[in-house]
């Protein structure tokens, strides 16, 4: 439990502890969808870990920013445009993966 508050509350730690670490290997889902909430400028809630799970048993590394929650849309995807609206409409997008910058998780 320990683990998940420190990716949620700084996920740039976590991406740098792991480089400190010597663990250079290929990011995983989780660190790419972390990398990807940073630089949209939005933030992870604590369903991104549970998401992360759930795209790599549907979608392996390959199709990782596919939808879990509506796969078989190809507009919507982490971080899209339609995932953008979503974020900007009602605070949170539709898998309830990342949410607006100091937004509460409703």
């Amino acid at each position: 439990m320990f683990c998940n508050i420190i990716i949620l509350k700084n996920s740039k730690t976590y991406l740098t502890n792991l480089k400190n670490k010597g663990l250079n290997k290929m990011p995983t889902i989780l660190e790419k969808m972390l990398a990807n909430c940073k630089k949209a400028g939005y933030e992870p809630t604590e369903n991104i870990e549970k998401i992360a799970r759930a795209k790599t048993m549907m979608f392996g590394d390959k199709e990782w920013k596919r939808c879990p929650c509506d796969g078989h849309n190809d507009n919507r995807y982490c971080i899209s445009e339609l995932c953008k609206s979503d974020i900007e409409r009602d605070g949170i997008c539709h898998c309830r993966c990342y949410r607006k910058t100091g937004t509460e998780n409703k």
